[in-house]
């Protein structure tokens, strides 16, 4: 049933009860933020406090204690008024204010029905024995059990009913709640009730941020981080009130903490799996986790049948051998198929590791990635490990092993990796030999990181030859200096990898003058080798690790040669100074393979902002360049009265950027529509001499020779679409009004007459104006309109030639030229001056910036049946 229609039985019964009872109800409805849904005047036989029970949910235990002790039941057999909320039960005996029940839903321990009239509520407080017609009964009872559903679902399975007669039970559990539009599957509605139960005043923050930007955005993520940032401090209460509306709530499939929290919000944050079976993601990072709350967290996930769990991200939480151990339970028992999980920073025992790896075996056919950083593996866990990649249900496809020492000789494959992370890894020269070893058993590698690690030499050249996939590789942080760099180069050179693109070579290099500089001159040789492939390279510095002025000389060569290929490159943080700002101005004139730029951290001042500005004005091809923070701060500190030209400058080149993206885009989507219109663009340029405000028709005065006129044969067979054929009887009746213009015209050059007898002679064939307009889409060479009006000329020139599409689905595009040729190009001259340029790109009149401020209609005339 509808709440609307709930609601308003409930509110024609109020009207006719007394005022005094009235105000009584509305006043305690107001008190809890509640609504009326149901309302009847029943008969109370009698009312008390039911014996104290204990609850195994430790979240009401102290709520309990502060109740008042019992009092025996009384016999009162006085009328009385049974109201029912949205998450309150109340109960108002009929001329006294006090009210007999007044209860939460969560509150109630028992409802019982001994005899078809009669109706016991028991709650924590109260007690009380409805007397009523049985109809009255079961409808009392089933609203109460339908809103109860709607607020918490997962619970209403255990509700607490004990009937007489199993089948009015059953008519009793078929009540539902139709609820209108509710946002996030009705979360604020939910958190209120929680709220209104814990005795807190809901968040209004949060509620609005639910209601708007989560629903109508579609946000599916909760995050506490985010929202903690949108309101004042949030108290334990408000993230208890939140994560039980969680545990009932089917909106949000994934749920985010990140940060040090008290421990009661950890608790809160885990009894949310209690009941939940939608959230598929659970991040809880740098929390510092207990080991009381690593069982909590076993206990309630192997409990829930219905737990949906297949992304999670425990990192930066340490754990001890007993953690470990329960977190491998929980991995065992659960059977929703796990899909990644992230362990980085846990500091994980070899025993733990062991245990861990050895849980995630039911998982292996669709776990995609694992991230076990810092987490130790000796040769048992190594070898459980490689055990796992080896197994032919296994899809892994990351794996980050960092800052850990594992044992490469015990992993006998590694089909499936596409991504292998060993930053930092500690390992002695056999195990980087077993490592090349490995290395010919990934022949699916693609991204291969090797920071803070690894030493560059034969062992780099044997697992580049290997890995003849592999698109990204990371020397970053491995201190190369001189003689590491020449030996990469050397590498590059002699493999040719035939598939490598991406290449970071952050924070490795010192500068150190004139050899320095050569061997930076030998690396941008070799990217701009046509043996070479990359295509984006990262070099950027950091602390003692910068390579200053060099990189002024690097990047002319690498921008300014005439085969410069590359397209992405990040050298922020290098400290170069002005004259890098100097040298990419200089270096983008020309480069017009370069895409994404990042400097940053350089310490350019306003002069080298305003060359990089100059020369990026002749570039169309750069697309993406953030602004650099950094070296604004610099600036405004340095030279604060140049703040104004500053930002004037730094706009002007993310103007030029946007400009730039917006063109790229443009074309791309140009390409796109030619793939289905045409096979090559039609270019026209209209050029006026005089005033075209009025038109009155257009006379073609001529076509090429070679271009022969259609047959009435041809047109009658030529097989056109409806939509062809309505665009074209449009286009016929523009033409006999043109046509009836030019007969009344005194001037011989305007007949139509004329211009078929200058058109017989020159190509022995008269052509109709319908068959003229037919044949103008696939006209090559120039077309001169004459005489629009004494005195005036107007030259179109088409150059390439143009394929229509003949796909009935695509009307505008097969239509479009036809319509303009004439009557688009007819309109479009009525607004123009004498001596204005007009261009016409693929179809589309692109006037002067003036006259496209005026216009805001299509060029192209609709069809009656254009979709």
């Amino acid at each position: 049933m509808s709440i609307s229609y709930w609601k308003r039985l409930a509110n024609s019964r109020l009207e006719n009860i007394m005022l005094a009872d009235r105000k009584a109800i509305l006043a305690m409805m107001e008190k809890h933020n509640d609504e009326i849904l149901y309302l009847q005047e029943v008969v109370i036989v009698t009312t008390g406090s039911p014996p104290s029970r204990e609850r195994s949910n430790s979240s009401v235990t102290q709520r309990e204690r502060s109740y008042s002790t019992n009092s025996p039941p009384k016999n009162l057999s006085k009328r009385a008024l049974i109201a029912i909320g949205r998450h309150r039960v109340y109960c108002l005996s009929i001329g006294l204010k006090k009210p007999l029940m007044d209860d939460h839903f969560l509150d109630i321990i028992k409802i019982h029905g001994p005899l078809p009239n009669q109706v016991t509520i028991s709650t924590r407080r109260n007690e009380i024995m409805i007397e009523t017609t049985p109809a009255d009964c079961i409808d009392m009872v089933g609203k109460l059990f339908g809103a109860f559903d709607r607020l918490y679902p997962e619970q209403s399975a255990s509700f607490p009913f004990s009937y007489y007669d199993q089948n009015r039970l059953e008519v009793i559990k078929g009540y539902t709640v139709v609820y209108d539009e509710v946002a996030c599957d009705g979360y604020t509605e939910a958190y209120k009730s929680y709220c209104d139960y814990l005795s807190i005043t809901p968040c209004q923050d949060i509620c609005w941020d639910i209601e708007n930007l989560y629903n109508y955005n579609d946000v599916r993520r909760f995050d506490l981080n985010d929202l903690a940032l949108r309101t004042e401090k949030l108290s334990t209460m408000d993230y208890k009130a939140m994560m039980m509306t969680l545990q009932n709530n089917e909106w949000f499939t994934e749920l985010s903490q990140d940060g040090k929290i008290d421990k009661e919000i950890v608790d809160s944050i885990v009894s949310v799996f209690s009941f939940n079976k939608t959230l598929t993601s659970f991040n809880l990072k740098n929390s510092g986790l207990t080991r009381d709350t690593w069982s909590d967290i076993r206990n309630i996930w192997t409990s829930n049948e219905h737990l949906a769990l297949k992304k999670i991200d425990f990192s930066g939480n340490p754990m001890d051998e007993k953690s470990a151990g329960a977190l491998a339970n929980c991995f065992t028992g659960m059977n929703t198929g796990l899909e990644i999980l992230n362990l980085n920073g846990c500091q994980v025992s070899t025993v733990g590791s062991r245990l861990i790896l050895t849980s995630l075996g039911n998982h292996l056919p669709t776990l995609k990635s694992l991230s076990i950083s810092t987490c130790r593996l000796d040769r048992d866990a190594s070898l459980v490990l490689g055990t796992m990649l080896a197994d032919p249900e296994c899809i892994l496809k990351y794996l980050d092993i960092s800052d850990t020492s594992p044992d490469f000789s015990v992993f006998p494959s590694g089909k499936s990796l596409r991504k292998l992370v060993l930053a930092g890894i500690k390992m002695e020269h056999r195990s980087w030999v077993d490592f090349a070893e490995f290395s010919k058993k990934m022949p699916n590698l693609k991204h291969l990181d090797l920071s803070r690690s690894f030493p560059v030499g034969t062992i780099l050249s044997t697992v580049l030859a290997n890995l003849n996939r592999l698109v990204f590789l990371d020397l970053s942080e491995n201190s190369l200096g001189d003689l590491g760099l020449k030996k990469l180069i050397s590498i590059l050179r002699e493999i040719q990898h035939p598939s490598l693109r991406k290449l970071a070579l952050n924070r490795n290099f010192e500068s150190k003058g004139e050899q320095f500089r050569m061997v930076l001159t030998d690396l941008a040789n070799l990217i701009n080798s046509e043996d070479c492939k990359i295509e984006k390279l990262w070099m950027q510095g950091g602390h003692k690790k910068r390579i200053r002025r060099n990189l002024i000389s690097f990047i002319i060569d690498l921008l300014m040669m005439r085969n410069a290929r590359l397209k992405y490159l990040d050298i922020s943080g290098n400290k170069a100074g002005n004259l890098l700002g100097t040298a990419l101005g200089k270096a983008i004139q020309t480069n017009s393979s370069l895409k994404s730029l990042l400097w940053d951290g350089n310490k350019v001042k306003i002069s080298g902002f305003t060359q990089f500005r100059n020369g990026l004005a002749l570039n169309s091809t750069l697309t993406f360049c953030p602004e650099n923070s950094v070296d604004i701060s610099f600036n405004l500190k340095h030279d604060p009265k140049e703040k104004q030209k500053f930002f004037l400058v730094l706009q002007e080149i993310q103007k030029k950027v946007h400009k730039n993206y917006k063109i790229q885009m443009k074309s791309q989507d140009q390409v796109e529509k030619e793939d289905f219109q045409v096979e090559t663009p039609i270019l026209a340029r209209v050029s006026t001499t005089s005033n075209f405000k009025d038109i009155d028709t257009v006379t073609a005065q001529r076509i090429f020779d070679e271009i022969p006129p259609d047959s009435p044969e041809d047109s009658q067979s030529s097989s056109r679409t409806i939509s062809e054929k309505n665009s074209m009887e449009n286009l016929k009746e523009i033409s006999r009004k043109n046509s009836k213009s030019s007969e009344s015209s005194k001037s011989p050059e305007n007949s139509m007459g004329n211009f078929r007898e200058h058109s017989s002679q020159k190509n022995k064939k008269s052509l109709s104006e319908m068959q003229l307009i037919e044949r103008m889409s696939s006209n090559t060479g120039p077309i001169d309109l004459k005489d629009f009006r004494p005195n005036s000329v107007a030259h179109i020139e088409l150059r390439d030639k143009q394929m229509f599409s003949r796909q009935p689905s695509d009307v505008r595009f097969s239509l479009g030229y036809k319509e303009q040729n004439l009557a688009g190009i007819l309109d479009l001259l009525r607004e123009c001056e004498p001596d204005e340029d007009l261009m016409v790109m693929n179809g589309t009149p692109i006037a002067s910036p003036d006259l496209q401020r005026q216009r805001s209609k299509s060029w192209v005339l609709p069809s009656n049946n254009t979709k």
